[in-house]
């Protein structure tokens, strides 16, 4: 997933970006490395936040709260920048 989200990063398409990150937080999971995977999953959201791509966000949410990671989100629409 790395390195997809790097070519996807690459060639400025965010919404695939979002989506690796959501599979590589997963991954991560799976690896049992929490950081790793609430650091990928929390970026994925932010990204989702700016696309306004909501059902990407709340899926990226529930891989969060599934994964009992400890990042709490800003509401959806109420990113930095908004």
């Amino acid at each position: 997933w790395r390195v997809r989200r790097s070519t996807w990063r690459a060639c400025g398409q965010p919404d695939d970006v979002a989506t690796c990150l959501r599979y590589l937080g997963e991954a991560a999971l799976g690896d049992g490395d929490a950081s790793a995977a609430t650091e990928a999953l929390a970026e994925a959201y932010r990204i989702c936040q700016e696309l306004g791509a909501r059902p990407l966000a709340q899926n990226v949410l529930a891989g969060l709260a599934g994964a009992g990671c400890r990042w709490d989100p800003p509401p959806y629409g109420r990113g930095p920048d908004r």
